[in-house]
């Protein structure tokens, strides 16, 4: 099922921003907020801040926080046990990505070996709208790349894909 939907939470409570800017501090302290990292942090250093990120967020709370949201908002939903990724994944969406060539690929997760029961959670870390938004493509039509499906969400929210 296809189902994209938008589900609040609150952002105050769990912080996940600020985890985020106080890892990218740590290398770039003049990085005011993320939504102008850009234009602080070259175009060619994105990959390295991201595998950075990664690593500081493994000694925080972040993942805890996760695993809290995840109970609170999505098991509900959801008429199964789950298993939550121990380490998600981490992405830095730039203006001009594609010129700069860190577009993350079309892709889905059952090409790499997820099975049928994966459900997606996306996080944004900033408000997400045009181009630094997830394009959605609906399952029997993403073969052919025939429809995509372009969500704006705000800071607050959370997206979940089954």
């Amino acid at each position: 099922m296809f189902d994209a939907e938008i589900y609040n939470y609150d952002s105050d409570k769990y912080r996940f921003r600020d985890i985020i800017l106080d890892s990218i501090h740590k290398y770039y302290p003049d990085v005011v907020d993320l939504e102008h990292l850009h234009e602080v942090v070259p175009y060619k250093h994105v990959g390295d801040l991201v595998k950075k990120i990664g690593k500081d967020i493994a000694d925080t709370d972040f993942y805890q926080r996760f695993d809290e949201l995840i109970a609170e908002k999505v098991l509900p939903l959801l008429p199964t046990d789950v298993l939550v990724q121990r380490f998600g994944n981490i992405r830095i969406t730039v203006p001009d990505q594609d010129k700069v060539g860190t577009v993350l690929p079309f892709h889905q997760g059952k090409w790499v070996g997820n099975g049928l029961g994966l459900r997606t959670i996306w996080l944004p870390f900033t408000d997400a709208y045009e181009s630094n938004s997830l394009q959605i493509l609906d399952l029997e039509k993403s073969s052919g790349l025939l429809r995509v499906s372009q969500r704006e969400l705000e800071l607050s929210e959370i997206q979940h894909f089954c």
